[in-house]
């Protein structure tokens, strides 16, 4: 189960990570598919439903197991056999085949999987025995593994751009066809015909409808070589996520373990708690397991990782001592009471942990992390119910329940008293590497000494009393923005707990060195914060609301031990539209069309289609690549460069540079765009020498930093037609004066900063500042803590 969680952020992490290589030439058919069979959002919905309905046929048959045992006449311990195999074929499928719709496309892998689960049926159709019983569960978690392969990473590409949605629609479709099909299956063996037939025959002729209704979705994702290279599994813990991982063991064990026994030898207990035969008490239980499970996975998604993980375990504890007592009581509602403490527990349980240990990992080390995590949770889930089976062909059903649960009991009671007792030590940073910026052009920090780690990972002040006071420092930006409003993004427990106070241009220094209340975070987005306001304050937290943090002094932020956050990544999207925005409006020569009106010039300007040209992204991390997808789709070539690139290029792109290439990237194409970070102090990255090298008539974007472009020879090379075009979000000194000369020239596209200021960017932002308000709060450091020993040379942080 939550076999989507696993491949979607397999998926994630697969695309920080290096790929195979092709040669730097200009391909055809790297253009996505566009199939406007269904609207996106009715695909988005279909696509739920299909993975809704995988997970619906592999609970399908937990209810029939105890039917099956009882027509052929096998023990316990091979009943959960013929569970546990399911899930370690899944575990299988996941670890090799995670990421090969991100090289096959969606629509074949979901055919796939559809196509798999139509065969699974037919073969529990077929079964006249416990060998067809085996072979039909091991190919449903080979069903289940490779369909929502595609349907996860479909969910996510098919989602509207910011609105967070495909996470809710996975985890609420899989826990939803998991208890739907658990109860309608029970439901249709006891008060249907041919118990062991009817609900196979629906659910084939179920997957050939899904199988059929795939034709009608768009694909998602192009096709590229490389797949043979991916059938990689990787299992692995960084070295500095041991020891949370090593604490996060005992809870991941305790509750899939436990999930693992009410799926398998759950319909089996209530018949026997209960003396009914009726199966829909089987059903019933799971339905009421995985149904909470949703609830709580949602209830605990705004409360800090730590704090969940106890809770589940609790929850863990109680739902065992409830469930016991209704063994010993053959209590119908305390077993459903049980299975709904335990269901929490699980919800609580399982996402505390995967969200503290996935954080943990770098971005290039993400794949093995979550594969560690859930080689864990499903060995969990299928060995000790085969450990179970074998103790109940031995010592009856009752007695191996009471010794199952009371052991689990134990073990998730000795998980909380370790978060309760023990205070765990401060959280590992690792180095900064190109991925965790989400950029390339990262330089990393210098080697993280124990004092300088310390001093990272331990604010120098907590939290004061009353409320939690947050500074912002907007600068020059506009007072249109709902600044105030941020709260609104805020976790719903947060209210009343923390006040939010903006203040304007050159005011941020001032208000932290002359006095006034207290201060916890800063939020100085550009004003400055130099070493003399880092000392004389007394917040502990250095929160940016985006990615760049030249304008704070890290180095002071490190010696008085205040940590210092961003949120790399978080504006790749709205700021990749922006750049491809731009770069059209070059093309399309929009700058000149109300020429077009003028007498005489109805038609004018003829510009240039995208389609065939050639662009170099001077900066291929995180905003690069979603440029680079972007104008895959216009049928562009698309070359990068990278500070650390990888042997090969990793798609969309079709080359990487060096650095030290950036010369010969620029050099045959049409078009240049600046996406990489700035370091203060440093030349610019595209100066005359890289301008004159650029074939002529090229178009030019800079989205990054002003100072990364020579604007002075820039405009120099477009005067004389070198250049054909220049598209500006940013400028040498800002804000930029309305009658400057890279504001008013004809031929230069210019907006004022806005290539992230998008509402749905300012909400996922305020949301990610409340989520680092409530990990302060809990004394635990922040998504996206940055390292910077006062010794080292502090390197680029990109967009």
């Amino acid at each position: 189960m939550h076999a989507v969680h696993i491949n979607a952020d397999l998926k994630a992490a697969e695309r920080d990570q290096e790929r195979g290589c092709c040669p730097a030439t200009r391909t055809a058919g790297r253009r996505v598919a566009a199939r406007t069979t269904l609207p996106r959002m009715a695909a988005f919905w279909l696509v739920a439903a299909m993975l809704c309905f995988v997970l619906l046929t592999s609970a399908a048959a937990s209810p029939l197991y105890a039917v099956y045992q009882a027509q052929w006449k096998f023990s316990a311990a091979t009943l959960t056999a013929v569970f546990a195999i399911y899930a370690i074929f899944l575990l299988v499928t996941l670890l090799l085949f995670g990421s090969v719709a991100d090289y096959l496309g969606r629509r074949p892998v979901i055919l796939a999987g559809l196509a798999i689960t139509a065969a699974a049926c037919a073969l529990f159709l077929a079964a006249r025995g416990v060998g067809l019983l085996f072979a039909a569960r091991a190919l449903q978690g080979v069903a289940v593994g490779a369909a929502t392969g595609g349907l996860g990473a479909a969910l996510i590409d098919l989602q509207p751009e910011g609105s967070g949605l495909a996470p809710v629609a996975t985890g609420t479709s899989i826990l939803l066809g998991l208890a739907v099909g658990a109860l309608c299956s029970s439901a249709l063996a006891q008060y249907g015909p041919a118990p062991t037939h009817l609900v196979w025959w629906l659910l084939l002729g179920g997957s050939l409808v899904a199988a059929v209704a795939v034709v009608g979705l768009p694909e998602t994702a192009q096709r590229h070589p490389g797949v043979l290279a991916s059938l990689r599994p990787r299992v692995s813990v960084p070295t500095e996520a041991r020891g949370a991982f090593a604490a996060a063991v005992p809870c991941l064990t305790a509750v899939w373990a436990l999930n693992g026994f009410y799926l398998s030898l759950g319909p089996s207990l209530a018949a026997q708690v209960l003396r009914s035969p009726n199966l829909l008490w089987g059903g019933l239980v799971i339905f009421v397991l995985t149904a909470i499970e949703a609830a709580a996975t949602v209830a605990f998604r705004a409360v800090s990782p730590p704090a969940t993980m106890l809770a589940g375990c609790l929850a863990v504890v109680a739902g065992i001592a409830v469930t016991i007592a209704a063994i010993e009581t053959t209590s119908a509602a305390g077993l459903l009471a049980g299975a709904a403490v335990s269901g929490a527990g699980f919800g609580a349980g399982n996402l505390g942990a995967y969200r503290t240990l996935s954080s943990l990992a770098p971005a290039d080390q993400r794949a093995g992390m979550i594969a560690a995590i859930f080689t864990i949770g499903y060995l969990a889930f299928s060995v000790p119910v085969v450990i179970a089976g074998l103790g109940t062909t031995h010592f009856g059903l009752h007695r191996t329940a009471l010794v199952y649960c009371g052991t689990l009991a134990a073990l998730s009671a000795v998980a909380a008293a370790g978060f309760i007792f023990r205070r765990p030590p401060p959280a590992e940073v690792p180095e900064p590497r190109a991925a965790d910026k989400g950029e390339s052009e990262v330089t990393v920090l210098g080697p993280v000494t124990s004092d300088a780690k310390a001093a990272l990972t331990a604010p120098r002040h907590e939290p004061h009393e009353g409320l939690l006071r947050v500074l912002v420092g907007k600068e020059w930006f506009s007072e249109n923005h709902a600044w105030s409003e941020m709260p609104h993004h805020w976790p719903a427990w947060l209210a009343g707990r923390a006040e939010i106070e903006v203040v304007g241009q050159g005011q941020l220094e001032a208000r932290l060195i002359d006095g006034g209340p207290p201060v916890d975070v800063v939020v100085p987005l550009w004003s400055p914060l130099p070493g003399r306001a880092i000392r004389a304050g007394s917040f502990g937290l250095i929160q940016q609301f985006g990615v760049g943090v030249d304008n704070v002094d890290l180095d002071a932020a490190a010696e008085y031990g205040v940590w210092v956050a961003n949120m790399a990544g978080l504006n790749a999207v709205p700021v990749a539209e922006h750049a491809v925005a731009l770069l059209l409006a070059l093309a399309r020569r929009l700058p000149e069309a109300p020429k077009g009106f003028e007498p005489g010039h109805w038609g004018e300007p003829a510009g240039r289609s995208l389609a065939g040209t050639a662009a170099c992204i001077v900066g291929a991390g995180a905003v690069g690549t979603e440029i680079a997808r972007r104008l895959a789709a216009f049928d562009v070539t698309v070359t990068g460069v990278r500070r650390h690139p990888a042997s090969g290029p990793i798609p969309p792109f079709v080359a990487l540079y060096t650095t030290d290439r950036l010369l010969d990237c620029v050099a045959d194409v049409d078009s240049v765009i600046i996406a990489a970070g700035y370091q203060a102090g440093e030349p610019p990255l595209v100066d005359d020498t890289v301008l004159r090298t650029m074939r002529p008539g090229a178009w030019l974007v800079n989205i990054a930093r002003g100072a990364l472009l020579d604007a002075e020879a820039a405009v120099a090379h477009l005067n004389t037609g070198r250049l054909a075009g220049i598209g500006l979000d940013v400028f040498p000194t800002e804000p930029y004066p309305v009658d400057g000369a890279l504001v008013a020239h004809p031929r230069i596209v210019a907006t004022a900063h806005t290539a992230s200021l998008t509402s749905d960017y300012f909400a996922a932002a305020s949301r990610r500042l409340g989520d680092a308000l409530a990990a302060y709060l809990d004394h635990q450091p922040p998504s996206g803590l940055l390292s910077a020993p006062n010794h080292a040379k502090r390197g680029l942080h990109e967009r």
